[in-house]
């Protein structure tokens, strides 16, 4: 019997239940939604995106709430993410978000892009909403330099 035990102490010991830890830090996973890359499926895309700034017009009577983000940043503040819940958007509601670049920044284009991906996917999480058209530019607001992206819809 003793002989057993001692196995038994050994056998557990040994860890071999055990769980492993690979690391400590954390870790920072960015979203596949956002990052998504084109692939070709037979030919054909199977994730479509334009990779082209687009030009566009924005209907100030149809702005819902203006965006603004930290230089070079494509994070949503937590007080955005209320004002994005607050809005009270329903699943079929079409909208339209628009991103814009920072000033004299070398991934303005890319920031853009990203801002207005960032706001769609949030929305999309929360709302269930699918149709969100998305547009972007290097450029500034002309007339709201400071804001990142805009969201528009009807109100």
């Amino acid at each position: 019997m003793k002989k057993f035990v001692f196995g038994l102490q050994v056998f557990a010991s040994t860890g071999l239940f055990a769980e492993e830890v690979l690391s400590s830090r954390p870790v920072v996973i960015a979203p596949r939604r956002i990052e998504a890359k084109s692939i070709e499926v037979n030919g054909r895309p199977a994730v479509t995106r334009h990779d082209q700034q687009q030009n566009f017009e924005l209907d100030e009577a149809k702005t819902l709430l203006m965006v603004t983000f930290r230089r070079g940043s494509i994070r949503l503040s937590k007080d955005t993410e209320k004002q994005l819940l607050a809005l009270a958007i329903t699943g079929g509601q079409k909208l339209r978000v628009f991103g814009f670049g920072d000033p004299n920044h070398k991934d303005a284009a890319r920031i853009a892009n990203l801002r207005a991906r960032v706001i769609a996917s949030y929305l999309r999480e929360k709302t269930g909403n699918q149709t969100i058209q998305i547009k972007w530019t290097e450029k500034p607001h002309a007339r709201h330099p400071g804001i990142g992206a805009i969201l528009e819809g009807d109100k």
